[in-house]
């Protein structure tokens, strides 16, 4: 953690640690199997707790886990999961019902739960998946954004941006759930995460990933990871122990 609040992000910190604790307990006493990812199991194993530069969670569940955990969460007195919200985008998040104080301005804390699906076998089956999900997402978008991308790629965002201005938002939301499980009836050897963000859609994981997980200190708590946690982190960073360049170090929601 942040002790010293040398990135501002110490506040954020101690609310999203207090949201993790009950995460975590409400996950165990539901039976309910996840895996922090991403920067906050990077945090786990690089600094035994959050990069001091992080103010996010995320969690790994397997479509199984998600629809558990999602059925748990309906009847939860303490954390409710955000998912028709424009802000979530297509995401779903979890948080407090009764959020502690802001640690910023805006800031409310809250935990990312980023599904496991299957990656269709077949080249066209995955393109097509991958070409659906990536149209859903601009319809999705709230506000257009072009950034440094290609004709091309600018074009499709404006076009799939005023497509959907067409259809209401929980129809969209419910296609993309839809679309995220074409592939789970069978077995299939590899696993993605397709309600992530676009530069991760394409990482591919064993589809026995989350068959182990194991208990990992987190700050003075507890939290779940992938036992083969080597191979997941090098899937998605590579050499994940390299420190990135201070420049670098900033945190994803701003200080």
């Amino acid at each position: 953690m942040d002790l010293e609040n040398r990135y501002g992000v110490l506040a954020a910190q101690k609310d999203l640690l207090v949201l993790l604790k009950e995460f975590h307990s409400f996950c165990v006493e539901h039976e309910i199997k996840y895996s922090l990812s991403y920067g906050s199991l990077l945090g786990a194993i690089r600094h035994q707790g959050f990069i001091p530069w992080d103010d996010d969670l995320d969690v790994f569940v397997d479509r199984k886990n998600a629809d558990l955990l999602n059925r748990a969460l309906a009847d939860s007195d303490l954390l409710q999961v955000e998912r028709e919200s424009a802000e979530s985008l297509w995401v779903d998040r979890v948080r407090q019902k009764n959020s502690p104080n802001r640690a910023a301005a805006d800031f409310v804390p809250t935990l990312d739960i980023l599904v496991l699906d299957n990656v269709p076998e077949g080249g066209f089956a995955r393109a097509l998946k991958m070409f659906l999900i990536l149209t859903l997402q601009g319809m999705i978008k709230q506000r257009l954004t072009l950034g440094k991308g290609s004709i091309v790629l600018k074009a499709c965002s404006i076009l799939t941006y005023g497509l959907g201005k067409l259809f209401p938002l929980k129809w969209k939301k419910r296609w993309y759930r839809r679309v995220s499980q074409w592939g789970n009836a069978c077995p299939t050897p590899f696993v993605a995460n397709y309600n992530g963000e676009f530069a991760d859609l394409r990482r591919q994981y064993p589809c026995d990933m989350m068959d182990r997980i194991v208990e990992h200190r987190f700050e003075d708590t507890q939290a779940f990871i992938v036992a083969d946690y080597d191979k997941c982190l090098k899937i998605q960073f590579g050499d994940y122990m390299i420190l990135p360049d201070e420049k670098d170090r900033k945190p994803a929601h701003g200080a």
